[in-house]
């Protein structure tokens, strides 16, 4: 609502932390999507309904990749092509 109210892009991402804990360090991945726009969205209830599916499909997207890239080992290339950046060390 607020990204459509300032006309400013969304950028989606996919975290996944499934099974991680304090007691279970495992592999966690994250990935960024491409700025979504929705400024050009009405302002109103269809509007951010619509709004809301778009970042949310492609939200549930990025954490698929995500979960194949943790479960994978964190691999130097994603399955679309997309090159990974190094992991951040604790």
């Amino acid at each position: 609502m607020i990204a459509m109210q300032e006309r400013a892009p969304v950028v989606p991402l996919g975290l996944d932390t499934f099974g991680w804990s304090p007691s279970n360090r495992r592999l966690c991945a994250l990935v960024f999507g491409e700025p979504i726009d929705v400024g050009y969205l009405p302002r109103n209830r269809a509007g951010y309904e619509e709004a809301g599916e778009l970042v949310r499909g492609e939200m549930v997207r990025l954490w698929r990749q995500a979960a194949e890239a943790a479960a994978a080992g964190l691999p130097p290339e994603l399955p679309d092509g997309t090159r990974r950046s190094e992991p951040v060390s604790d």
